[in-house]
């Protein structure tokens, strides 16, 4: 049984020996490709040197632009066509042998893909012809070879190892900066060319990204090491960038694998810094955190019993006599424990600065307020020296933005230092007046005066101009620091100036004039009077009926007998979770507000306002609470008035504070 064609040529030859010339001729005009069947001439030698058309389809015009050719000879219809075409169809017919082959008609300007068999009997040289047009893919083939070229020139004049893979991933290029590096024949390189080159640790990684470039036709980056042909591995950052042809079809990657090493390991030094860096930044952090916690906690024992050493005084001096023996001993005590309270503010003040925690509560301000308040408050100081005081300032107001509570800080450490360093009978000015475009604030004093030696260190921390055991005044050495923090922390300045020892000395401070805008800004008010007479009506707290919670039962006792003493009646717990059982037990109608410590064992305050809150859903205008605490600091209030407080108070306290506290979160629920 005779084998079926398969070639195009072939179907075509077997349909022209059909018995059926109408099934012939619809299938050769159907045909796209160029058909002809030709009768091929010889030379005396018996070499092909002509042909003549015997039979052509209709796509042989459209793919040679040559049209009415039957009958004629391709010599005379094409004078320059090339021998070899003459040659070869002569080679079929005589052989009787097939053959497929590219060439070109240069006569014509094209390319061709040609099948040529023989059909004619032996006597008669007829050769069927089946050819396809492939001049562009020709010229496509050129130009990526010359490309190719112009790409291979490029490469190799680059220092670094060029690659370039199909889109399967085989090898099909590396430049001789490749074979140099990793040893080998740029000329025979695997198609796997990356096996056995990248470090075994590194291999998943950049197998990954390769297959994933492949797959996605995107651009890869590797970081990886290389084996170089010394054996030594390198550190290489693989970059590659998918390639296209003009038809759009990816046909692979092209890459380059510098060398990092050196750019590498100073990476990696420097993560080691930073990593040292950050080892040391946490440890520097959990030390400070450690010192935070340590200060709160030494302000809250030391900060307890003064809480019960300065309310006791206080109560007792309002009820003994003045010209009594007792009420200066009272007065001392209570003196001593205001100074003891300042020193621990002024320790954890200067902690807080120096860790820029500290953030002023900015308001428009009367200056003229603050340093008659300032005043005011040295006073029993001052008259127990029997020091002469004098305040001078201006008739109109004096307006500054500032933080009242810290310019009374800073009013009340200059005015302090100033009474402790004059001698009895001595005299203390403190001045207000305009300069400039600043207030100038002065304080000056007939005391001991200042060493010119001394005048540069004055501000700075723990620095004492006594420091030996025999030294005659106390403290710290912390308070002008502080003053100087919080004068510049307001936009001024302060200095110093002394004649000397026994001369006394000068502190001015400088601070930003405010000019009012149209619309005014509300003054803060500020206290008048001494503490003790800035309750002036009697029982302010009479008909009131307060909870206070306190851990501490001789603070408990204390903060009991002062709100009896100004009318309050009094409920008392000695724990969070106490105060919550008699919550839950008498309910909350009938108490006006609350007071509670925060640092109390088991559920602290902030549990208890919590659970008020949230739990029993107590809001604060049923029963508002004060957190009356020996957590002082500023983040400490911040955090109260957060956590559902609606007052802070921090111990050791004053009745009138304590009492206008519990009168301001009431006034807000009336």
């Amino acid at each position: 049984m005779p084998s079926l064609p398969t070639s195009t040529l072939e179907r075509a030859s077997f349909l022209a020996s059909s018995p059926d010339p109408a099934l012939y001729r619809t299938v050769l005009e159907r045909l796209n490709a160029g058909f002809c069947i030709i009768e091929v001439i010889f030379d005396d030698a018996g070499v092909g040197v002509d042909y003549r058309f015997v039979e052509v389809n209709e796509a042989f015009s459209r793919n040679t632009g040559l049209s009415n050719v039957c009958g004629q000879r391709m010599s005379s219809l094409q004078p320059g066509h090339e021998s070899d075409w003459y040659r070869t169809y002569g080679e079929v017919a005589r052989s009787g042998q097939a053959r497929q082959f590219e060439m070109e008609a240069r006569a014509l300007n094209r390319w061709y893909s040609v099948e040529a068999v023989s059909v004619g009997e032996p006597d008669e040289p007829l050769v069927a012809v089946v050819f396809f047009d492939i001049t562009n893919r020709k010229h496509i083939e050129v130009e990526l070879a010359e490309s190719e070229a112009r790409f291979s020139a490029l490469a190799d004049g680059l220092p670094m190892p060029v690659w370039v893979l199909d889109e399967r991933g085989h090898s099909r290029f590396v430049n001789s900066a490749f074979s140099e590096f990793f040893g080998g024949d740029e000329q025979r390189v695997p198609d796997d060319v990356w096996r056995g080159l990248v470090h075994p640790d590194d291999a998943s990684v950049f197998d990954y990204e390769l297959q994933e470039a492949l797959k996605s036709q995107r651009s890869m980056h590797a970081l990886v090491r290389g084996r170089r042909a010394d054996g030594q591995w390198r550190w290489l950052e693989m970059n590659a960038r998918p390639r296209f042809s003009r038809m759009g079809r990816f046909i692979g990657l092209a890459g380059s694998s510098p060398d990092v090493t050196e750019r590498r390991e100073i990476e990696m030094a420097r993560e080691e810094l930073l990593q040292s860096e950050r080892a040391a930044r946490s440890a520097a952090e959990n030390m400070a955190r450690l010192k935070d916690e340590f200060l709160a906690t030494l302000s809250h024992e030391l900060r307890t019993p003064l809480t019960t050493i300065l309310g006791w005084s206080e109560l007792l001096l309002q009820r003994i006599d003045n010209t009594s023996p007792m009420y200066k001993g009272l007065g001392v005590i209570a003196n001593s424990a205001m100074a003891q309270k300042r020193l621990i503010s002024d320790m954890l003040d200067l902690s807080s600065m120096l860790l820029g925690k500290v953030q002023l509560e900015v308001e428009m301000l009367d200056l003229r307020a603050q340093l008659e308040e300032a005043m005011r408050a040295q006073e029993l100081v001052a008259e127990g020296k029997a020091l002469s005081m004098e305040l001078v300032m201006p008739d109109e107001p004096c307006l500054v933005l500032g933080d009242a509570t810290r310019l009374q800080q800073v009013l009340w450490n200059l005015l302090s230092n100033a009474i402790k360093f004059t001698p009895a009978e001595g005299r203390v000015v403190l001045t207000l007046a305009a300069d400039g475009g600043h207030w100038s604030i002065t304080v000056t004093d007939s005391g001991d005066g200042i060493a010119p030696e001394f005048l540069r260190h004055l501000f700075s921390r723990f620095r004492q101009a006594d420091g030996t055991t025999t030294r005659r005044h106390g403290g710290l050495g912390l308070g002008l620091a502080i003053v100087q923090q919080l004068v510049e922390l307001h936009g001024g300045a302060v200095a110093a100036s002394s004649d000397g020892h026994g001369h006394g000395a000068s502190f001015n401070v400088r601070l930003p004039r405010y000019q009012p805008q149209a619309d005014g800004r509300p003054l803060r008010e500020v206290f008048s009077g001494p503490i003790t007479e800035q309750i002036i009506e009697p029982y302010p707290l009479k008909g009131l009926h307060l909870l206070a919670v306190e851990d501490q039962p001789e603070v408990l006792e204390y903060l009991r007998r002062l709100l009896e003493e100004q009318g309050a009646s009094v409920t008392t717990a000695s724990s969070a979770g106490e105060a919550l059982a008699l919550l839950n037990e008498n309910g909350h109608d009938g108490i006006d507000a609350l007071l509670t410590d925060i640092g109390m064992p088991g559920m602290d305050g902030y549990g208890l306002v919590r659970t008020l809150r949230d739990n029993m859903g107590v809001e604060p205008e049923a029963l508002p609470a004060v957190a009356v605490t020996a957590l002082a600091r500023a983040d400490d209030r911040k955090r109260a008035l957060a956590s559902g407080f609606q007052e802070h108070v921090a111990k050791p306290y004053s009745v009138a504070q304590l009492v206008a506290a519990v009168r301001g979160v009431l006034s807000g629920t009336r």
